[in-house]
């Protein structure tokens, strides 16, 4: 389990209904032994002609002999600054840029500038990297534009003004201990003024827009009465209706005993309850670029890929006013494409009267498989490791007896996807082998899913559906009245909140 951990301050104003924060318009300096007026202008400020401004601002009587330990106000207007450089560092799925009435598709690298309008698809996520450090998260289906970024490069420090419509942004504010940086984000209903910390800003609703602090100090105000909120509370804020009340989060969900790892598509996570959470959203961010999210009621998810690959499953419990509490993150890899072959054989196994076998895994030119054979069930020291296609099916094994096999299908660049279920066969069975049942069976491996009923579809090229069955297993016998010869096989594996499935060309002999 990963717990994001943060390490920041931070200063929260909320205030419904209004257009703007609370203007900061000054910094705060603190004199150093050996600072005069001069330095500090010729460091901070656009020109020294602002010294005698200063030196009255601050009622200085010697502008060369300034009391070490105290604070100078310099207005924000008089120091060295230039516009802000945001870059995007990082875009999964499909976002997009307005710009000076046009309009592009978000890439890596894009500086970002004042007026900049962004927008998310769905299961799209955009990283913003600003020029201190900081990063922000825009989530799928968001809004925002970029109202104002300032950067002031004596101090490092930025400006952010943003104005969040709809989706949401999760940000990690880097600590500045020279001069803070200001991140504003504004939504219809709220104005989030931070200063160094890790926050979320929710718009779900037009009206209606939360705000989840992980860790700091915050300080809501609505109708000028001020509420204090400690790290690991929130707030909904309602336009025209108040707030919500702080709440404390959810604790973070322990993810701690999720499986590493998936042969499966459809990937199955379990957890354990979060105390008072109602609800619970989820996000899938994998290696290749694959981001999927959403949300459920029960301590439970399927989530679906595309690829094989390494992923990151970040979980949140829910509250009943829309607050998300404390996320946990676990990684797992998934080794799932190209699926195993279906088996088609006899459906007591395989008898070989000699030592050459024969297998039938499938019927489309091309394919190829790699098949284990092994004289134990868990594969501990397979015999032979053998690829296979087509035309090239058979092997002769070196010893007549009780032999276990698997197959797992090949790639383009021949890669081997998982194994499928090993099955059994004899070699060497001499006339016992005509006493085997001629019935074929198609066979395919079990989804590791309680309940799961299997539907295999069998139809023919250019013809309509001619063998449907339903089984609680992945196993059926054919009718011995079925043609020979080549089928499209279907298998949809379906269960509780949980739906695949699978294709594949077979051969069926006579």
């Amino acid at each position: 389990m990963k717990k994001i951990a943060l390490a920041a301050l931070a200063s929260l104003l909320l205030a419904p209904g209004c257009l703007a924060a609370e203007a900061v318009t000054e910094w705060r300096y603190h004199v150093y032994q050996g600072d005069t007026l001069w330095s500090i202008a010729t460091l901070h400020l656009k020109d020294v002609s602002y010294i005698p401004a200063l030196q009255r601002l601050n009622r200085i009587s010697n502008a060369h002999a300034i009391l070490t330990g105290r604070d100078i106000r310099i207005p924000l207007e008089w120091m060295k600054q230039r516009p802000g450089r945001p870059v995007v560092m990082a875009v999964t799925g499909n976002g997009s840029l307005k710009r000076h009435n046009g309009s592009r598709p978000l890439v890596e690298k894009q500086e970002l500038e004042a007026g900049d309008i962004i927008e998310t698809a769905e299961n799209a996520v955009i990283i913003i990297r600003y020029e201190d450090g900081s990063v922000s998260e825009i989530g799928p289906k968001s809004r925002l534009t970029i109202r104002q970024t300032t950067h002031y490069p004596s101090t490092q420090a930025t400006s952010n003004d943003i104005r969040l419509e709809r989706g949401s942004i999760d940000s990690r504010i880097t600590r500045n201990p020279l001069m803070p940086n200001r991140y504003d984000i504004q939504t219809p209903s709220a104005v989030t003024a931070v200063r160094g910390t890790q926050f979320r800003v929710r718009v779900d609703d037009p009206a209606e827009s939360g705000t989840e602090v992980l860790e700091g100090k915050v300080e809501v105000r609505q109708d000028g009465r001020p509420v204090n909120v400690s790290a690991g509370y929130g707030v909904m804020m309602r336009q025209g209706r108040g707030d919500s009340g702080v709440e404390s989060l959810p604790t973070a969900p322990d993810l701690a005993g999720l499986p590493a790892g998936s042969a499966f598509p459809g990937v199955q996570f379990a957890w354990p309850a979060v105390p008072r959470a109602t609800a619970y959203a989820y996000s899938l961010q994998g290696e290749s670029g694959q981001y999927a999210s959403g949300e459920t009621t029960s301590p439970r998810a399927v989530v679906r890929v595309s690829d094989n690959g390494r992923y990151l499953l970040t979980v949140r419990g829910k509250l009943p006013s829309g607050l998300n509490g404390y996320p946990s993150s676990h990684a797992f890899r998934v080794h799932a494409f190209p699926p195993p072959p279906f088996i088609v054989e006899p459906m007591n196994g395989i008898m070989a009267a000699g030592n050459q076998v024969s297998l039938n895994l499938g019927a489309t030119d091309g394919q190829r498989w790699l098949v284990e054979f092994s004289r134990d069930s868990a594969f501990s020291a397979p015999v032979l490791r053998q690829q296979m296609d087509r035309d090239h099916a058979s092997i002769t094994l070196p010893q007549a007896g009780i032999w276990f096999w698997r197959a797992a299908q090949l790639d383009a660049g021949g890669v081997a996807g998982p194994f499928g279920e090993h099955r059994q066969l004899e070699a060497g069975a001499g006339f016992r082998a005509r006493l085997n049942d001629v019935r074929m069976a198609v066979r395919a491996r079990a989804h590791p899913v309680d309940g799961a009923s299997y539907a295999l579809t069998l139809s023919r090229p250019g013809q309509e559906v001619v063998y449907r069955e339903v089984a609680s297993q992945p196993v059926w016998v054919l009718p011995k009245t079925l043609p020979s010869g080549p089928y499209r096989a279907r298998i949809d594996i379906d269960a509780p909140d949980y739906h695949e499935v699978e294709q594949q060309e077979i051969q069926i002999l006579g």
